[in-house]
C-alpha cells in the first residue's frame, strides 16, 4: 500500500513540475480532504491516521525521489462551498503538487470539475460514486478503489440468491450521494434480475 501511494504521487510530481529539468522542490505536498469534525469523523479521522502512518513510513524511506511528502488537511464537514475554497486555495501554492480528494461522494463529485480546470492530479480514496468517471473524459481525476455499480448489483444478485422467493423490498440508505446511487443502483439490478419484485421504500 505505501509502495503504491509512493508512485501515485511521484505520477503526480512528475506531471506537474518541471522536476525532471530543475532541482528538486523542498518537499512533495499533499492536500488530503477528509472528515476531522462531526459525525462522519469516526470514518474520516482513522484515514487520517493511516494517511499520517504511510507519510511517514514514506519519508522514512527518503521521501520520492528524495523529496520528502508534507500533508494539508482539509475538514470535509465543512460543505462543498468551504471544500471548493480550500481546494482551490491549496492549489494556487505550488508547493502542494497532488490533492487525496476525497472521503465523501458528494465532495469528490464537487471537486472534480476544479481538479480538472486547474490540472491538478486528485486521487479519490474513498468516494465510491459510479458519477465521478463515467463520462470517461477525466485527465486529472484518479480513483484506485471500486464504485457503486459492482457493490450493489453484487448486493442484488446476494439477496435473490439467499431470498429467491422475495417480493417487497424497503431500501434504508444515507440521504446523500452515496446512498442516492446506491439506492438507484440497487433497485435497478433487481428490478432487471426480478422484474415482478417491489420497492415499498
Amino acid at each position: 500500500m505505501v509502495d503504491g501511494l509512493a508512485g501515485a504521487l511521484a505520477i503526480g510530481l512528475v506531471a506537474t513540475t518541471p522536476v525532471a529539468a530543475q532541482d528538486k522542490p523542498s518537499s512533495v505536498g499533499l492536500g488530503v480532504f477528509t472528515f476531522t469534525s462531526g459525525p462522519a469523523a469516526a470514518y474520516g479521522m482513522p484515514g487520517k491516521n493511516a494517511a499520517d502512518l504511510m507519510i511517514d513510513q514514506i519519508n522514512a524511506k527518503g521521501g520520492i525521489g528524495g523529496v520528502p511528502v508534507t500533508a494539508t488537511y482539509v475538514d470535509e464537514a465543512q460543505g462543498a462551498q468551504g471544500v471548493i475554497a480550500e481546494y482551490r486555495r491549496l492549489a494556487g501554492d505550488a508547493k502542494n503538487q497532488v490533492m487525496v480528494a476525497a472521503l465523501s461522494s458528494a465532495t469528490c463529485l464537487a471537486l472534480a470539475p476544479i481538479a480538472e480546470q486547474l490540472e491538478v492530479p486528485t486521487v479519490g480514496w474513498n468516494c465510491d460514486t459510479h458519477q465521478l468517471l463515467m463520462d470517461g473524459k477525466s485527465k486529472y481525476v484518479f480513483r484506485p478503489n471500486g464504485n457503486t455499480v459492482p457493490e450493489f448489483v453484487a448486493y442484488a444478485v446476494y439477496l435473490l440468491d439467499r431470498k429467491p422467493d422475495v417480493k417487497t423490498v424497503a431500501i434504508i440508505n444515507p440521504d446523500y450521494a452515496f446512498g442516492h446511487d446506491a439506492a438507484k443502483i440497487f433497485t435497478a439490478a433487481l428490478k432487471a434480475l426480478k422484474p415482478d419484485i417491489q420497492i415499498v421504500a
